[in-house]
């Protein structure tokens, strides 16, 4: 069987050594595929940029969360905020929270916001 092969009619695009593969966001945004959630935001988180209809790119893979924008699970939602250092102690702060973070508190952090995708 023969191969089949391409020829070119016209003159040559010089644009052809150019060309690009098309942008897979997955690979743009995606570090860890499987600890990677996109969640949509329910309500504006204007402190942080965030609006309703925005979709948030959530990495749970990432241990170092302290300052960084985050998700948590704080008394039975999926809550944005942070997690700070305030003279030695952690504090959860969110648009209407600031926490002490005990052990009698119910809290655990979903994972780091890595990117936000929104349509103009």
């Amino acid at each position: 069987m023969e191969k089949l092969k391409v020829i070119y009619t016209g003159f040559p695009s010089p644009a052809r050594d150019y060309e690009e593969k098309p942008l897979d966001l997955n690979k743009f945004i995606v570090s860890n595929p499987f600890s990677t959630f996109f969640m949509r935001v329910e309500e504006d988180f204007e402190r942080e940029g965030i609006k309703k209809g925005d979709i948030i790119v959530v990495d749970a893979s990432i241990e170092k969360f302290e300052n960084r924008l985050i998700v948590a699970e704080f008394k039975g939602d999926f809550v944005i905020g942070r997690i700070i250092k305030e003279k030695g102690k952690k504090f959860f702060i969110s648009k209407s929270i600031k926490e002490e973070i005990k052990e009698n508190i119910e809290f655990e952090v979903f994972g780091i916001i890595t990117f936000l995708i929104r349509k103009l």
